[in-house]
Parts: structure tokens; sequence; C-alpha cells
């Protein structure tokens, strides 16, 4: 798949650092429940959409220059 970290040519585990911190050209969205949220919504790259049934939904929209 064209957006997955072996098309990025991004190790596995460095992509969700990537997706949350690195140049991406497309909407990141992050669903996590809700109790372990507070490390994603310290992040302010990423910016809370809802919370519903236990689960927190975030995105992150690329930087537009």
């Amino acid at each position: 798949m064209h957006l997955s970290a072996y098309y990025k040519k991004i190790p596995n585990d460095k992509f969700e650092d990537w997706l949350i911190n690195g140049n991406i050209d497309k909407p990141a969205y992050f669903i996590c429940r809700a109790k372990d949220s507070r490390q994603y919504l310290a992040n302010e790259n990423l910016k809370p959409l809802y919370a519903k049934n236990g689960f927190m939904f975030l995105v992150r929209y690329p930087v537009r220059k």
C-alpha cells in the first residue's frame, strides 16, 4: 500500500513517531483507549476529534507551506 511504512521506507518501529512528528503529506488519524490518551493529548501536533465508547479519536494534519 502506498501509505505504508514499507512504501515510505521507514522502519516499522519508527512509523508511529513519523506519523506524529514527521513531515506527512496527508492527514493521519489515531485511535487509542481513552485511559491511554494522555500521552497523545500532550503532543501539540495531535488534535482530539472526539471520545466515544472508551476510545479517543485524534488527527494530525500536514503543515501547509
